[in-house]
């Protein structure tokens, strides 16, 4: 790996990426099938906003992180990556509870960035925030999903993950797609 590449941190997406689910899908699950009357706590939080929900359920659901469906293609990478001194960073719209306990279970992330108070670490905010700490072009990004167009855009090298349907071919007119990693759902 060059130089220039190795100071560039490597940022990693979570939900359908690194893992191959959605926490605030399993959240959300976990948390209404306790009791009933959760399902209206769940309507009036979404009233709130993404980002309340999301604290909002951090708080009251927990997720054994040993058990998720991580990608293990993915991991291997992002090990190989660290060997090399490379900064590597979860980024993600997951609730910052759940992110930082998956950076510790798994020892690869240097950084944590999630959702946390009334930012949702999503599409856009992601974007704008990855590009005020590394600038335009300072980092590479690994994601999955049509809002991580947004963040391939400021990036320098795009990894895609599983792409949904769509995203294949609209970060590869963005020009900057490094490797595209196909693995079992």
């Amino acid at each position: 790996m060059d130089g220039d590449r190795k100071s560039r941190p490597l940022v990693v997406d979570l939900d359908g990426t690194l893992i191959k689910t959605d926490l605030f899908i399993k959240s959300m699950f976990l948390y209404a099938k306790k009791r009933a009357f959760n399902l209206f706590r769940l309507v009036y939080w979404a009233g709130m906003g993404k980002a309340a929900i999301k604290e909002k359920i951090s708080y009251k659901v927990t997720i054994d992180v040993r058990s998720l469906p991580y990608n293990e293609e993915l991991l291997s990478f992002l090990e190989t990556q660290k060997k090399t001194k490379r900064q590597i960073v979860l980024a993600t719209a997951s609730h910052y509870h759940y992110a930082s306990q998956i950076a510790d279970h798994l020892g690869l992330f240097d950084i944590v960035l999630a959702t946390k108070g009334e930012i949702n670490l999503s599409h856009m905010n992601k974007r704008d925030k990855l590009v005020e700490l590394y600038g335009e072009k300072g980092f590479d990004y690994i994601g999955n999903s049509h809002d991580d167009i947004a963040v391939w855009q400021k990036a320098d090298k795009a990894y895609l993950v599983n792409p949904d349907y769509g995203v294949q071919k609209r970060a590869e007119r963005i020009g900057n797609v490094e490797k595209i990693f196909i693995t079992p759902k």
